[in-house]
């Protein structure tokens, strides 16, 4: 038809018009077997007759045409019949890069507590499978297969696990989803590039549970703490009064050894320091012995 043919020329007038050579690459997208290529130049000019012949070519085969780059064009007729007339109820222009799209699903784990998870998918379609993806998929494909297959998969790997095991083995079970959805999402031809759990809770009634056991733990642990201190502190006293008993023991002993000697040195040593201080003191008068008569002490 004259309008598919030239809204199909648009089409390639808007992405071989950055200049330089192109070469549309023609596969048989049942086999997958490359069948040749056709070199475009910008100069060249894209007539309504060239895409004819064409998108016929690639119609009439059940074939899709690609160039090198991100994007791929797909033609085909949904309707047998129209083959025979080389006629196009349909093209689509698709894009073949990985793209990102997080899914939140709500599940149980093994000890029956709610998993809020939401998984982020890096998919990309296969390029030969686009024809069977369109016609059997639509374009909206990621939205009727990634929720679905995603919330499969998480609901039989999550009820492996207890709720504890899904925190502290999380890379087990993000490994575990990863295989699974990869070869499910390989059934409906699409690439899955990286998957990864970005958000994981519980119920509000488990993370009190689990917020009220950790203040217990962290509540014992103090306590505990304290009687280990008390302990430490009795000790500490224990060995400080040995060691006061001993010392006074052996001043005990020296002083029975030594007899008064050592008592008599310490009240000399005594008398010395303190006649010291008091001669440094402005306040301080000497009264000699048997004198009444008060004597400044020359400063």
């Amino acid at each position: 038809e004259l309008s598919s043919i030239k809204l199909c020329n648009n089409s390639f007038q808007n992405f071989i018009g950055d200049g330089g050579k192109h070469t549309l690459i023609i596969i048989n997208s049942q086999s997958a077997v490359y069948i040749g290529e056709r070199c475009w130049d910008r100069s060249e000019e894209y007539t309504q007759g060239n895409i004819y012949i064409l998108k016929i070519f690639a119609a009439c085969n059940n074939w899709y045409i690609s160039w090198p780059g991100p994007y791929v064009i797909n033609d085909w007729s949904l309707y047998p019949r129209y083959k025979k007339m080389c006629s196009f109820s349909y093209h689509f222009i698709s894009d073949i890069r990985s793209r990102p799209r997080n899914v939140p699903v709500i599940t149980g784990s093994k000890d029956l507590q709610n998993v809020n998870i939401t998984l982020r998918v890096l998919f990309r379609p296969v390029p030969t499978a686009l024809p069977n993806i369109y016609s059997t998929l639509g374009i909206d494909y990621d939205e009727r297969v990634l929720p679905s297959i995603t919330n499969e998969i998480l609901k039989a790997v999550v009820a492996q696990f207890d709720a504890g095991e899904l925190i502290t083995q999380r890379e087990v079970v993000s490994q575990k989803v990863s295989e699974a959805l990869t070869e499910r999402a390989g059934q409906f031809g699409l690439i899955l590039d990286d998957i990864s759990i970005t958000h994981l809770t519980f119920g509000k009634e488990f993370t009190q549970a689990v917020e009220l056991k950790q203040v217990a733990q962290q509540e014992a642990e103090r306590a505990r703490f304290l009687v280990e201190k008390a302990e430490q502190q009795k000790k500490a006293a224990v060995i400080s009064a040995e060691g006061d008993s001993q010392a006074a023991s052996l001043l005990a002993k020296a002083f029975g050894d030594a007899g008064e000697g050592l008592v008599e040195l310490r009240r000399i040593e005594a008398g010395e320091d303190i006649a010291y201080q008091l001669s440094k003191s402005r306040n301080v008068v000497y009264l000699p012995n048997g004198q009444q008569t008060l004597l400044s002490l020359p400063q």
